[in-house]
Parts: C-alpha cells; sequence; structure tokens
C-alpha cells in the first residue's frame, strides 16, 4: 500500500556500460523496523520507493524516480536498503550513456555507447561563467584517469587548448580500426576498467558545459568515489567521500 508522493530526496548516480546505480539518501533509514517495511518496485522508466512515514504511525510516504532518462529492463533491477540511503541498481535496456538520472525536455538525445562521436563535430559554446583556478586543477586531475578534453567550458572566447592531454578523437578512430574479433588479442585488458574509462571519457568528450564542470567536480571533492553528471545537484554543495562498502576513507 502506498501513501501521499513526496519530493525526491538528496540523491547522486553513476553508471557503466550496463547498469546505473542511484544512492538515494533518506533519514531514519537505521530505526530499528524500518528498513523491513520499506518497499521498492521497478517499472521500464520509474523505479518507486515506498516507506514508513517517521512522524505518523502506520501512515507510509512514497518517492517516484521518473520518468527515468532511458528505459530500463525491470525485472534484472536490484535494491539494497543500507542505514542511511537506498542504493538501487538500475540495469538498462540498451547500452546508451545516461546524462541525467531523469528525464526532462531539456534532456539530451541517448547516445549509443559503441557510435563514434562525429569526425567534424567541434567544441560547444557556453554559457556557463568562466572556470576558476581550483576548477582548473580539477581538470587537470580528471586527466590522470584519461577523460579530460582538449577544451574545458568558456564563457566568450575561445577553449583554452592543452596539448599535453589526450586526443580522443584520435583514441577513438584508432580503436575502431581494430577489427572485433583482435580486440582481446591486441589489448588483453581491454575490458574492466580500462572499458569503463573510455566509456566516461566518450561521456565527457559529448557533454554540455554543465555536465563536463558536473563530472569534475564530483570526482575531484568526492576522491574518486563519485561521478556525477547533474550540475544543478553537485554544484551546490560539495560532494562528499563515498567508499565502497567495508571501506573506510582516510587523509593523509
Amino acid at each position: 500500500m502506498s501513501g501521499p508522493e513526496t519530493p525526491l530526496p538528496r540523491h547522486d548516480f553513476y553508471q557503466n556500460e550496463e547498469y546505473v546505480i542511484v544512492a538515494v539518501y533518506i533519514k531514519g533509514l537505521n530505526v530499528e523496523g524500518v528498513k523491513e517495511k520499506v518497499d521498492i518496485s521497478f517499472e521500464d522508466k520509474q523505479a518507486t520507493i515506498v516507506r514508513p512515514n517517521p512522524e505518523a504511525e502506520g501512515e507510509k510516504l512514497t518517492v517516484k524516480l521518473g520518468p527515468l532518462y532511458a528505459g530500463i529492463k525491470a525485472d534484472e533491477s536490484t535494491s539494497r536498503i543500507l542505514s542511511s540511503k537506498i542504493e538501487l541498481k538500475l540495469r538498462k535496456a540498451e547500452h546508451i550513456a545516461w546524462t541525467t538520472l531523469l528525464s526532462t525536455p531539456e534532456s539530451a538525445p541517448p547516445r549509443v555507447l559503441s557510435q563514434a562521436p562525429p569526425a567534424n563535430a567541434t567544441a560547444s559554446s557556453s554559457t556557463a561563467p568562466p572556470p576558476t583556478e581550483t576548477e582548473d586543477k580539477r581538470s587537470d586531475a580528471f586527466a590522470d584517469i584519461g577523460m579530460a578534453s582538449s577544451s574545458v567550458p568558456h564563457a566568450g572566447g575561445p577553449a583554452k587548448i592543452n596539448n599535453k592531454r589526450k586526443n580522443w578523437d584520435r583514441v577513438v578512430e584508432e580503436e575502431l580500426k581494430v577489427k572485433k574479433e583482435d580486440r582481446t588479442a591486441a589489448d588483453p585488458n581491454s575490458g574492466g576498467d580500462n572499458a569503463l574509462q573510455k566509456m566516461f571519457a566518450d561521456i565527457y568528450k559529448d557533454a554540455d558545459p554543465d555536465t563536463k564542470r558536473a563530472m569534475i567536480k564530483s570526482f575531484t571533492e568526492s576522491g574518486g568515489t563519485t561521478l556525477s553528471t547533474d550540475w544543478n545537484s553537485i554544484g551546490k554543495e560539495k560532494t562528499p567521500i563515498r567508499p565502497p562498502d567495508g571501506m573506510e576513507a582516510r587523509k593523509y
């Protein structure tokens, strides 16, 4: 039985080729007996969380994530209820890069991850404010994992070029020359982390300026534990470090 619908709480997400993993932060999950009363369901383009109302015994509240940016496989999606958040593991219906979690009229159209970027693609202009010195340093740090673009969003004026950064156009062109059946032999490490980093690089390259700023800010502030494309939420506050379950973050 569902209850009144409430606004979507604070949340973030990251993705790989197969899944979108969403963390929804909800207070009161650590109260005894609450986790057992949370009900989570999935539909083609929506996830629904029904939980007890901490302020009214016997009443329930409903949180809906939808419509999602793209379709999911409901029967292959799963969830975990932790002490401070609910984690949703959404199985993508198609191998496309999600630029946002929810679909809006302003959302960019889905892009197939295996699709090569246009040969004549150029850096897009931006109305976002000029990057600060701190953001420039974040962009350089982002380059350490191979996801820096040859341009960083600037308002009014040409994009800033850093010749030391990786030329992803050339990387994609060279990779397309390798026959599919020969890729494993040419690079035995082509899967796993390498494939994931390439996917992130593809997302970053074709993203709008605000999405690039969100990816840089979330990744660097969280110590590499969070990668978000939603500037509306990431731009409001510092992204906390969220180490994997069973591990803890330490400063050196």
